[in-house]
């Protein structure tokens, strides 16, 4: 004998499918969905030295402009290296339950010299010229760095691999202000601004 199929009833089983949708998944099909890099990427070394050059060119990019304009960020960085202090302090009564108090040079510390660094910076405009020799500690590393990260990048994209461009771009918008920073920092006399 012969079965009837009604395909009305065939229908109200299978899920319904979205229009330009497929309804199973990839893992459904039995695929494993793809990586985003996998481990055979094409110019996975380059494009992964491209991206720490990117990463710590951009680093001390940021690094040499906050330095080349310590006035400005004077007040933020003392700021910061306060309250860093001022958490290890609380942290280290805490952890010896008070005893460190116990400790003379500790409470002298405490009481004289714990905010030194950040009065320092608070003080920026008298202090501004002892570091100014030392911005090239940062500028230099920053230029090495970005132009590092700018080579691989166009190099990455000559050989037409993917997601180079990225770091094209941001190589050149920092080594455009680090070198900024630095053709300032010599014409004004190996000075950094003092407002």
């Amino acid at each position: 004998m012969s079965e009837n199929k009604n395909p009305f009833l065939e229908e109200e089983k299978s899920e319904p499918t979205k229009i330009g949708f497929d309804s199973a998944t990839p893992i459904q099909k039995g695929k494993k969905m793809s990586e985003k890099y996998p481990d055979n990427f094409e110019g996975k070394g380059l494009r992964r030295a491209a991206k720490l050059c990117t990463i710590f060119g951009i680093i001390f990019s940021v690094l040499s402009m906050m330095y080349f304009l310590l006035p400005i960020f004077a007040a933020i960085i003392g700021g910061l290296i306060a309250v860093i202090l001022i958490f290890g302090m609380i942290f280290s009564v805490i952890i010896t339950l008070g005893l460190i108090l116990m400790n003379e040079g500790y409470r002298q510390w405490i009481g004289n010299n714990m905010m030194d660094i950040p009065n320092f910076f608070f003080n920026i405009g008298e202090n501004v010229a002892k570091l100014a020799p030392y911005y090239l500690v940062v500028a230099i590393p920053a230029l090495v760095l970005n132009i590092a990260g700018l080579v691989l990048g166009i190099v990455g994209q000559a050989k037409k691999y993917r997601f180079c461009i990225s770091y094209i771009v941001l190589n050149s918008i920092f080594l455009t202000f680090t070198l900024f920073f630095t053709a300032l920092y010599f014409i004004g006399g190996m000075n950094v601004f003092n407002v």
